[in-house]
């Protein structure tokens, strides 16, 4: 008997799948997650590293600019960048009282006077010019990025006018220059810009983990240690370690130059020296603390800093 077709017996097909199973999908996520763990934080480590180089790099442009200062001048540089300034192109001691940005401060220093000039603006640029005659700005370093250390979030860019306020010796009077004995070194509160990264940086905390934003601490002065007349009035201990101090003559090659503390979350601290070595090193490596030395606030002996310790 011949079957019609529409009779016959169609053979079974299989229908397509519309996605993936619940059990697909979760060894997927399993196998994402897997890799997203390995991988971050190589991606970090590398992003770290990159920046550390570019800090080294920074504090190599910086040690080049000190040395030809050094040259030119027979002395070594006053500041790496400046202090933070007012509207009216004077140093000051409250980071509330600043009034230009680390650009405003550029401008003026590459300003020429002429007789259009109106008088407020030329008494603000000479004011400016007074205040970085010892600065490596611009003569020396030109690039204000140089300043800024990759790993420094307290200001985005150098346009910020933020502040901080650091206890730092200088000798004379930084607000009235002239003024003193310039035998004496003075312990004056100063402000500086929190991008200038290597002028000052923030403290490091009791247990070396992290930095204390509310305090920030010099981190390249010419002296260290208050000088009343002589190197003969040295405090008791500390004569050795006087001549290491850049405001003296012909200090030692491997005399502490420069740090930067901002990358202690990762456990680093960067460290240059008058030699041009500049080291990475763990935080825990380095000995602290000082609450103060002869009355000026610290957090580490950066003076006794030299590239035999490490």
């Amino acid at each position: 008997m011949n079957l019609s077709p529409t009779t016959a017996a169609a053979p079974e097909r299989s229908r397509p799948r519309s996605g993936f199973t619940l059990v697909e999908l979760l060894t997927v996520i399993a196998i994402i997650a897997v890799l997203a763990a390995i991988i971050f934080p190589v991606f970090s480590a590398v992003s770290e590293n990159a920046r550390r180089g570019n800090t080294m790099s920074n504090m190599r442009q910086l040690y080049a600019g000190v040395g030809q200062y050094e040259l030119d001048n027979r002395k070594y540089p006053d500041y790496l960048f400046g202090p933070a300034l007012n509207a009216s192109g004077a140093p000051v001691a409250n980071p509330g009282d600043v009034g230009m940005s680390m650009e405003d401060v550029s401008r003026d220093l590459k300003a020429t006077l002429s007789q259009t000039t109106p008088q407020a603006e030329a008494d603000r640029i000479k004011a400016v010019q007074a205040a970085y005659k010892g600065s490596l700005y611009p003569a020396y370093i030109n690039d204000l990025t140089i300043f800024g250390c990759p790993d420094n979030t307290a200001s985005d860019t150098p346009r910020s006018k933020n502040a901080a306020v650091v206890q730092r010796l200088f000798r004379g009077d930084v607000f009235d220059p002239g003024n003193g004995d310039p035998a004496q070194t003075v312990a004056v509160p100063l402000a500086f810009y929190t991008y200038d990264s290597y002028d000052a940086s923030p403290g490091v905390n009791a247990d070396q983990s992290n930095i204390n934003t509310s305090q920030y601490y010099p981190r390249y002065s010419l002296f260290w240690l208050p000088l009343a007349n002589s190197i003969d009035e040295a405090p008791a201990g500390d004569k050795d370690t006087y001549p290491n101090q850049l405001g003296f003559k012909n200090p030692s090659a491997d005399s502490y130059l420069m740090m930067t503390t901002h990358h202690v979350p990762k456990g680093k601290i960067i460290v240059m020296w008058l030699n041009g070595s500049v080291k990475v090193l763990d935080t825990k490596k380095l000995e602290k603390f000082p609450a103060q030395n002869e009355g000026i606030p610290l957090d580490y002996d950066m003076f006794r800093m030299t590239t035999t310790n490490y």
